[in-house]
């Protein structure tokens, strides 16, 4: 298939499109595009689907979100509003004196899976919280019994306080999520999020 610069894009970072390839391109910032939609058409068309930073095979556009720093803006390029991401990760604390019990411990030494959100707008946080029992891919199915309890929230305190006995082990599970900031209800926080895959 041949990419030309009228053909629609149907998805970018996992959000129903129906921009052109030309929209595409002109969104993103110049460091990436070099400003020349015929070098990127030919890059693209000589198989070079896959960039540092993203990738797009003529219909779906996906970004290397680990460079994260351009995304909101690219897509409020794209879609002519403001959006906000959500970076979901999944992670324990190590206890290095395996003296855990009770409360999120599963055993002396490591804690159950918790889930840590931060949701960012405009390259600042502007929310983060804790939760357990479900996993980083799967927010928009938190509940009540998913939220942690005050004492859960004063234990975590103590974990985050005491680095010479407590750690954080991440295992390299996160998620990210987008949502238009118009949509966006923070008491119901975790709903009406799309996430990028």
């Amino acid at each position: 298939m041949i990419i030309t610069k009228d053909q629609i894009v149907i998805s970018i970072c996992g959000i129903d499109s129906n921009i052109t390839v030309e929209k595409l391109i002109n969104s993103m910032p110049k460091r990436l595009s070099g400003g020349n939609i015929e070098s990127i058409l030919e890059e693209l068309n000589e198989g070079y689907f896959d960039f540092d930073e993203f990738s797009f095979d003529g219909k779906e556009f996906s970004i290397n979100i680990q460079y994260d720093d351009w995304v909101t803006e690219f897509l409020e390029n794209c879609f002519g509003e403001k959006y906000l991401m959500m970076v979901c990760t999944r992670f324990c604390y190590n206890n290095f004196e395996h003296d855990g019990k009770g409360g999120i411990w599963q055993d002396p030494s490591m804690s159950i899976d918790l889930v840590e959100s931060i949701i960012e707008g405009d390259g600042k946080e502007i929310f983060k919280i804790i939760t357990k029992g479900h996993y980083e891919n799967d927010i928009d199915n938190i509940k009540e019994n998913n939220f942690l309890t005050d004492e859960e929230k004063k234990e975590i305190d103590i974990y985050e306080n005491n680095t010479e006995k407590y750690e954080r082990y991440y295992d390299a599970n996160y998620s990210f999520y987008f949502i238009k900031k118009s949509e966006f209800n923070i008491d119901k926080w975790w709903l009406g999020w799309t996430l990028h895959y």
